[in-house]
């Protein structure tokens, strides 16, 4: 049995694929192992995932010390003396730091978990990297840095960014990527110690059902720039008047909900549903026809996974993330640019239009990949991988595990 300990800024109903992970590794995990999850209280309350939580021991923390006990340092100092590893999430490489000097401190083994996108495979490349962290800005924030630093003070800005990365990785003892990309840039930067284990899901929690009437095309994420809402109006130009009966249907939230809500009101073809969530989420994607994503960068991107569980195909860019799962013309399909992304949703419409066969074996194959991408494969992988970090052996033992091979944490896929 490990004690581990899982480390993410943010409450755990603040939302996104991280707190996702953290419930459904969390519990299953917990079976077999002491599980703490410490969180702050930062971040807004938007969905439950407390309430899911079943077999983790769940500590919330500010981040300053409260009139009633100790703050998010305490907890943490707490927590990491008694971990055989402790677990964090790679969003800003200060937090990184901070992260992994306390767990060196308290002596307990720091894994830094790569949830983010990372890599060299990213649509239009429009991130840069900061050996090895990603720092993504809104359009809004891109301007106002234009505005207010020099080209100069930008560099510093970065070149302060890598040291803090520099020094937060030489203090990591493990790295868990998501994806082959982000494997790939990771050992680039001679990083010791990197095991790629994918994203699971929880397939029987997902059902195919009947497609609705009418051709639909849906997506549901964050409505944000580097999930590329901005391209939306572009792709229903695009297939403005070639296909009068499909309809692009949008379910999400974020800084371009604005954009989304008027496209909307100037084209019947397409709706914007706002957010969606628990059984009305898995009803809107078994219901759907084809999945799509313009997203620039991901490290795995779950809601495609979730559209496959419900025996729906996905169309997305050629990216790391859904690279992992997205086989072209087997269960979607993968794309190099606006023009093939626009012409695919076409050749699906006709697909299903005319009563071709190989749509619902595309349908069919979406759900077999789902299966493979199960927690019961993915959470092994996670537990020896875990279990390979926290290795209580001497650094230089001469009898110290060998670093398990790549097949040993490679989820099975149909092919």
């Amino acid at each position: 049995m490990l004690k581990i300990v899982f480390v993410s800024f943010y409450n755990l109903n603040s939302g996104g694929g991280i707190n996702e992970w953290l419930v459904e590794v969390g519990n299953r995990l917990s079976k077999r192992n002491d599980i703490d999850i410490l969180t702050s209280t930062r971040g807004p309350e938007m969905l439950e995932a407390r309430s899911r939580l079943n077999g983790p021991n769940l500590v919330e923390a500010p981040l300053l010390r409260g009139p009633r006990g100790s703050g998010f340092v305490g907890a943490s100092v707490k927590l990491f003396s008694e971990a055989d590893v402790t677990y964090g999430f790679v969003q800003d490489p200060s937090v990184w730091l901070y992260e992994a000097t306390l767990a060196s401190f308290c002596r307990t083994r720091f894994v830094a978990g790569w949830h983010n996108h990372l890599g060299t495979h990213t649509f239009y490349q429009k991130y840069p990297i900061y050996n090895g962290v990603w720092r993504q800005s809104s359009q809004r924030n891109s301007l106002f840095l234009k505005k207010q630093f020099s080209r100069q003070s930008s560099e510093l800005v970065k070149q302060f960014r890598r040291i803090v990365a520099s020094a937060a990785q030489r203090l990591t003892y493990g790295n868990h990527a998501l994806n082959s990309g982000s494997l790939e840039a990771l050992r680039a930067q001679e990083t010791k110690r990197v095991v790629k284990v994918p994203y699971g899901i929880d397939s029987q929690a997902y059902r195919v059902s009947d497609k609705q009437e009418r051709f639909t095309a849906t997506f549901l994420g964050r409505l944000t720039y580097q999930k590329g809402i901005d391209l939306l109006p572009r792709l229903v130009s695009k297939l403005a008047g070639k296909a009068p009966d499909i309809r692009l249907q949008i379910a999400g939230y974020g800084e371009l909900s604005g954009l989304v809500s008027n496209l909307a009101n100037a084209n019947p073809e397409l709706e914007y549903v706002g957010p969606v969530s628990g059984q009305k989420k898995r009803r809107f994607l078994s219901g759907s026809h084809v999945y799509f994503s313009l997203s620039r960068g991901e490290a795995f991107m779950l809601t495609g996974l979730e559209a496959m569980a419900s025996g729906t195909p996905v169309i997305t860019f050629d990216i790391d993330g859904p690279r992992e799962y997205v086989k072209d013309g087997y269960n979607g399909y993968l794309c190099g640019n606006l023009d093939d992304f626009a012409q695919r949703i076409l050749s699906v419409w006709k697909m299903w239009k005319h009563g071709d066969e190989s749509y619902w074996q595309i349908c069919k194959n979406a759900r077999l990949t789902a299966e493979a991408f199960d927690w019961s494969n993915i959470v092994p992988q996670l537990e020896k991988m875990l279990h390979y970090f926290a290795d209580t052996m001497p650094p230089n033992h001469e009898h110290r595990c060998a670093e398990p091979s790549e097949t040993l944490f490679r989820a099975q896929s149909h092919s």
